[in-house]
């Protein structure tokens, strides 16, 4: 059931992302999705902000691959940040991103999606298990080049869980990374 709600809800945006972008000359023309042929495997380093009873800052990395074409991308990736008793782990995290200037070399991009993923608060003893919306928004210092770098701010929000446990952390991670892609 979890894996037919996050392929549902994953084409839903992708599919609302294409039919509102206003690239799409004339009503009969058929709504394509890309074909996402430019690729590159990327890891990301950076820090996380748990917003929990004690807030905390921790570090975060996250290794993945973006499937890019004209103004959109498909981001697929595995994340982990954590300190301590604090950690989230997203596996996969998939987002659907669409840069505001295509034809640019760099420039701003922002992207919506969703992941399945686990944020524990042991001292607490809260955590969470199950989907997460995710909302992101970057800067590309180098898109078109053999050496990509990018810059990307994310919120991770708790939203369904999976397991009924009697006292779940519905609190949000903020994370701020820096990527290198190849």
């Amino acid at each position: 059931m979890i894996k037919k709600l996050f392929f549902s809800l994953t084409i839903g945006l992708a599919v609302h992302a294409v039919a509102f972008s206003g690239e799409c000359a004339k009503e009969e023309e058929a709504i394509a999705m890309p074909s996402f042929k430019d690729r590159f495997h990327y890891v990301k380093l950076g820090g996380a902000f748990f917003a929990m009873p004690d807030a905390a800052f921790g570090p975060a990395v996250a290794l993945g691959c973006r499937f890019e074409e004209n103004r959109y991308a498909l981001d697929i990736s595995a994340n982990y940040a954590g300190k301590g008793n604090q950690f989230m782990v997203t596996l996969p995290k998939a987002l659907y991103l669409c840069y505001l200037d295509h034809e640019a070399p760099k420039g701003f991009y922002v992207g919506a999606g969703a992941s399945f993923g686990w944020i524990n608060q042991r001292a607490h003893k809260k955590n969470f298990a199950g989907l997460l919306t995710e909302m992101s928004a970057g800067y590309d210092f180098n898109r078109f080049g053999k050496a990509k770098m990018f810059i990307e701010a994310t919120l991770s929000q708790p939203f369904l869980p999976v397991t009924a446990k009697h006292n779940p952390s519905f609190s949000p991670v903020f994370t701020l990374m820096y990527g290198i892609g190849f």
